[in-house]
């Protein structure tokens, strides 16, 4: 029976486990904010039922006390479905937040819309109607046409709640109109296996291409573990475009990781070129920790060089406008080079001269660097004159300059060795990092016979000032 709001005192009452053994701890509040993880919950579980408003009261001051992070996401309501039950005012003075008035709209729903109506804050309606849309949708849709001031994202992901078991589009519709943030797992993964059809349909409605890529992800993904056969005529069926790119790379990097052999065959099957080439690149960068040696097979079978002549697709940027994307190597070249530097700066040096080359060659050796600097130094010195030693020998400056502990001194001798553009920008930069650091060096280095006469003039102007 339920205690008086007042709450009198509690006799102990041990924990019974279902295996019918008891807890030596009692049932009491000092117990449940002395329990942790999983037996805080149990202990909750059977203490609510017979738990007066004081107890309740005493818990919750309890669990702030301890900063207990559970309290917003599962202690919390649960103990205030029961309060609001018993003592809404004395709940509402305890948490004067959504909580209650989420309980409140749960247990005695007609009683918290008047009250909320009452209160004139619009906040607090809103999260009624959320706890009403949980369990009686239309109610919540007239509820909402009635006080449009209660329509914010949470009201709606509430009544989203409500709509999913019956009309499923509608809710997730919805869900996916109110908030910037949704988690398509958790929107789209029980109604796909339940209405596949239905679910794939409404994803590929999704205006925004991002939201779309992530909706129809979620469904590859079940379908990897229940039905693949589905995967490759669902993605040959979507028209051309960044969301067919997207998936039929990310479906390459996914079957990579548990089955390289598949991941090859998916790339080399792909319709087009671009895709052929972004599925490899996926299927490489999947497959590089457990085989780099097979992942840059992968890379050997791509033109790396040049990016001209493969499709690109209109995307949005961050500032909202349209930009041109095409399929960058540079992600998949950084994870092997991370994996297998020397051969992979060796599959480089082995490129064409192209528009990609020398920022693929810049790139590698910047994570060789990184990871042994003076390994990727060593083979730097023992290269042939090029545009690949010049591409790493760039790069090689810039890292050697930074840092905590730049070396300058080995800096200004690799810059020395750079063709004569390439010297009079890295050294323009060098001297100028010296100069942050210790402007007499920077101010002797300048006259190293190596510095061209150009460059030591302009510097030589900017030092002078104070």
């Amino acid at each position: 029976a339920d205690r008086s709001a007042a709450g009198e005192g509690r006799a102990d009452v041990p924990l019974v486990r279902p295996s019918g053994e008891e807890d030596p701890v009692s049932e009491t509040v000092e117990g449940i904010l002395a329990a942790e993880g999983l037996e805080q919950f149990e202990r909750l579980a059977l203490f609510l039922p017979q738990a007066g408003a004081a107890d309740l009261e005493r818990l919750y001051l309890g669990l702030e006390e301890q900063r207990n992070g559970f309290v917003d996401k599962t202690l919390g309501p649960a103990l205030f479905l029961r309060w609001m039950r018993l003592d809404p005012e004395g709940g509402m003075k305890r948490n004067r937040g959504s909580m209650a008035w989420w309980a409140w709209g749960k247990v005695d729903p007609e009683a918290a819309v008047a009250a909320a109506l009452a209160s004139k804050e619009w906040w607090k309606g809103a999260e009624v109607v959320r706890a009403i849309g949980q369990s009686d949708p239309g109610r919540a849709q007239a509820l909402l046409a009635e006080n449009p001031q209660w329509r914010t994202e949470e009201a709606l992901i509430g009544l989203a709640a409500g709509l999913m078991p019956t009309d499923p589009a509608a809710g997730a519709t919805l869900v996916a109109a109110a908030s910037e943030t949704v988690d398509y797992d958790k929107l789209v993964s029980t109604w796909a296996r339940r209405d596949p059809d239905a679910a794939l349909a409404w994803a590929q409605t999704l205006p925004d291409q991002v939201a779309r890529v992530e909706a129809l992800g979620v469904l590859i993904d079940q379908w990897a573990r229940t039905d693949p056969a589905r995967i490759a005529a669902t993605l040959t069926a979507l028209p051309d475009g960044w969301t067919k790119w997207q998936l039929y790379a990310s479906h390459a990097a996914r079957l990579a990781v548990v089955d390289p052999a598949a991941a090859v065959a998916w790339a080399q099957a792909a319709p087009t070129e671009g895709l052929r080439r972004q599925a490899s690149l996926e299927a490489a960068r999947g497959l590089v920790r457990s085989d780099p040696a097979g992942a840059l097979d992968i890379l050997r079978g791509l033109d790396l060089s040049s990016d001209q002549g493969l499709p690109g697709w209109k995307v949005k940027g961050p500032d909202g406008g349209d930009h041109s994307e095409v399929f960058s190597a540079s992600g998949t070249v950084a994870a092997v080079a991370e994996a297998a530097p020397e051969a992979t700066m060796a599959l480089l040096a082995g490129l064409s001269e192209g528009p990609e080359t020398h920022a693929l060659v810049q790139t590698a050796f910047s994570t060789w660097m990184r990871k042994d600097s003076m390994a990727a130094s060593e083979w730097l010195a023992g290269q042939p004159a090029g545009s690949v030693r010049e591409s790493a020998t760039v790069e090689l400056v810039d890292h050697l300059s930074r840092g905590v502990e730049p070396d300058f001194d080995a800096a200004l001798q690799w810059a020395n060795t750079l063709s004569a553009e390439n010297q009079h920008v890295e050294l323009r930069t060098l001297l100028i990092r010296w100069r942050q650091r210790d402007a007499a060096a920077a101010r002797a280095a300048l006259d190293h016979p190596a510095v061209p006469a150009d460059v030591r003039d302009v510097l030589s102007r900017m030092f002078s000032k104070p």
